[in-house]
């Protein structure tokens, strides 16, 4: 009985041991390479490589994509901008074209009043005259006539 119960302890132990040295053996022949995943190669060699491209196509087509947005937005800014600076030029020319005007009519005013004052002058002085020399003169708008 002890020898079967030394044959039993021998076969633990070295079952143990085999059991330590397989995991070793297995995980140092994965680690050179030598028991590859058949489902691993596959990802690898086809897989991945057509996740790359797609992902690279993709980024270059928002690439594009961006860079026609930024043209358009360009333009349009641009556009934006010149439309504005046609409008603030017309409004400085409105301006400048009613401030003329409005110095022509104060101008025209200014020039029928003097006018006025002459002939109110001149109306004054005949008056005066007449009353000098006993004639009468009656004034009709642009001209004088005499009574007598």
């Amino acid at each position: 009985m002890i020898l079967t119960h030394k044959k039993l302890v021998a076969r633990v132990s070295a079952k143990e041991y085999l059991r330590d040295v397989f995991k070793n053996a297995i995980g140092e022949l994965e680690g050179a390479g030598l028991f590859v995943d058949k489902l691993q190669i596959d990802l690898d060699a086809q897989l991945l490589p057509w996740l790359v491209e797609g992902a690279m196509e993709h980024l270059n087509e928002t690439n594009l994509i961006q860079n026609v947005l930024d043209t358009v937005t360009e333009n349009l800014f641009a556009s934006i901008i010149e439309q504005h600076r046609k409008a603030v030029e017309d409004e400085k020319e409105r301006q400048r074209l009613a401030k003329e005007e409005q110095e022509r009519l104060e101008a025209e005013k200014a020039e029928r009043i003097r006018i006025r004052q002459i002939e109110r002058k001149k109306r004054e002085e005949e008056q005066r005259r007449e009353r000098l020399s006993g004639k009468r003169l009656i004034y009709f708008g642009s001209y004088f006539r005499t009574n007598s």
